[in-house]
């Protein structure tokens, strides 16, 4: 059980004080670690810019914001990425609160910027090369590449999901036609403050799952060599399978599988269900209609 909901399964006013001070301040928990240290390398640099500029601190809101605009515009200029940008701003406003609403012509030009230029999103991964990755996972002697592979795919997960996963959040079920994997507080789940679980349903994903937890221990990393090693396992199979032009990349498995499960069901609320998004049309940006595997045929 993830260490953020422990506090609410205590009765005792004392175990929720102790419990809470191992948790720290509240301040600390607004946001995930992971974004919080992005947050402080994002506003760092921009006030690095405002010393390079020469340029001090406002005095008000609309100061403030038109001084913003300067280093988007910069940012934009130089080529640097969206996604940085957003951060700096969006770190401003979990630095200081208080500015949040008085940032209107910063967000207008993210907006511009998000119109103009769309971000790149790896493609999904068609259902008929899915078992050629599996395979040459297992020739390269790389058994829990292949098990990532195999159930990022069918559980729609984020590549975050998948390599903070242990053996013991995997739980096969008595008849072994299921797995129920514990994802924790995963993205989605932190802002709805609820614990998310994927249920795994492919004989493939299953079968290479079980035979991996039965030679682990519950408290084993499920990829023990890391995302580091995934990803460049998974490089390593579009090079051998010569698929380097289409540029796939392990996030490439949950749009795939949410592609299929599309295809298969032709329902949009089931397939925001199983891949656990709060709206559809978040879901249409990682859906491929029609028959996509054409695009991949020799």
């Amino acid at each position: 059980m993830s260490n953020r909901r422990q506090v609410l399964a205590t009765a005792s006013r004392l175990d929720r004080a102790s419990q809470r001070q191992t948790l720290g301040r509240l301040s600390s928990l607004v946001v995930s670690k992971t974004t919080a240290t992005k947050y402080e390398r994002c506003v760092s640099r921009f006030f690095q810019f405002l010393t390079g500029e020469g340029f001090e601190l406002p005095r008000l809101y609309c100061d403030f914001d038109n001084l913003l605009c300067r280093f988007v515009e910069t940012a934009w200029q130089e080529g640097e990425g969206r996604s940085e940008v957003t951060y700096t701003i969006a770190g401003l406003q979990h630095f200081c609160p208080t500015i949040r609403g008085h940032l209107p012509c910063a967000w207008r030009l993210m907006s511009a910027w998000s119109r103009n230029e769309l971000p790149s999103r790896a493609p999904p991964l068609p259902e008929s090369l899915l078992r050629a990755f599996v395979g040459q996972a297992l020739l390269l002697s790389a058994p829990e590449v292949a098990v990532g592979i195999a159930i990022a795919f069918d559980g729609l997960m984020r590549s975050g999901e998948l390599f903070k996963l242990k053996c013991g959040d995997c739980v096969v079920a008595d008849d072994d036609k299921s797995v129920v994997i514990n994802l924790g507080i995963t993205k989605g789940g932190s802002r709805r403050g609820v614990v998310e679980s994927v249920v795994l349903y492919d004989d493939l994903a299953i079968n290479l799952l079980r035979a991996r937890l039965l030679r682990s221990l519950p408290g084993d990393a499920l990829l023990p060599k890391g995302g580091a090693h995934f990803r460049k396992t998974f490089s390593s199979i579009c090079r051998i399978l010569c698929l380097d032009d289409f540029s796939f990349r392990p996030y490439s498995l949950r749009r795939g599988g949410a592609t299929l499960r599309f295809q298969r069901f032709m329902s949009m609320s089931s397939t925001c269900v199983r891949g656990r998004w709060g709206q559809e049309r978040t879901a249409r940006l990682y859906i491929k209609v029609g028959d996509f595997d054409d695009d991949y045929a020799a």
